[in-house]
């Protein structure tokens, strides 16, 4: 487990909330890299926090930090839907301190909140990605349409220019080397029982053997 205060916790939301959101932190045990808990909102003009975890990113494990990621937006807003919110402001849950780029980042997160829209768009009223800095914004603003297009220009833009990969079925990132390859089974095959030596009549030992010489080439 890693303590939230560890991780980079915004220290000018403890400020703002005032000390018990920081004393209610501390009861939490810590929080899983991916996972998500919640706590009251206290002096903040909202009714919870939603705390996560984002995870460190290095190239060589970079598909294994894109699905952290993920998974921290994705808990987020299965805690908003438990907790019966309908509405959250998300910040960018990636550090700088952490290495992680912003842009992949931001694929990220717009892709993986969509995919849980289209599985719970009923339950959720609005979601909103608070930015900090002017190149997330501009980032934001131009991955948005893709994602998430207002019509019909914007679905068409989308399709040329959104990346190959957008996720499996909830925004996470597919490695075909970990699919398991199952060949189907034939069908309408009803296997029969076998026949020991001493029961295959003598006109049909050729047969068999040529059979089983067959399959095994």
């Amino acid at each position: 487990m890693q303590n939230m205060d560890e991780v980079h916790s915004s220290q000018g939301l403890y400020a703002a909330a005032g000390p018990g959101l920081a004393e209610e932190c501390a009861t939490l045990g810590g929080c899983r890299t991916g996972m998500a808990k919640v706590t009251n909102a206290y002096d903040l003009p909202a009714r919870r926090v939603i705390h996560t975890v984002g995870p460190k990113y290095a190239v060589k494990y970079h598909s294994a930090a894109e699905n952290a990621l993920s998974h921290c937006y994705r808990s987020c807003l299965e805690l908003l839907i438990e907790n019966g919110l309908r509405s959250i402001a998300m910040g960018c849950i990636y550090t700088e301190a952490k290495n992680y780029p912003r842009e992949p980042a931001a694929h990220v997160a717009i892709r993986t909140v969509r995919r849980l829209l289209e599985k719970q768009k009923d339950k959720i009223t609005a979601v909103v990605f608070c930015t900090s800095t002017s190149s997330d914004t501009e980032t934001y603003k131009r991955l948005l349409p893709l994602y998430l297009p207002r019509d019909k220009h914007e679905e068409a833009v989308a399709i040329s220019k959104l990346p190959a990969d957008v996720g499996d079925e909830n925004g996470e990132t597919i490695i075909h080397e970990r699919k398991i390859r199952i060949k189907p089974l034939p069908k309408n095959v009803i296997p029969k029982p076998s026949q020991s030596p001493a029961e295959v009549p003598a006109s049909d030992v050729g047969l068999v053997q040529r059979n089983s010489s067959y399959l095994d080439t």
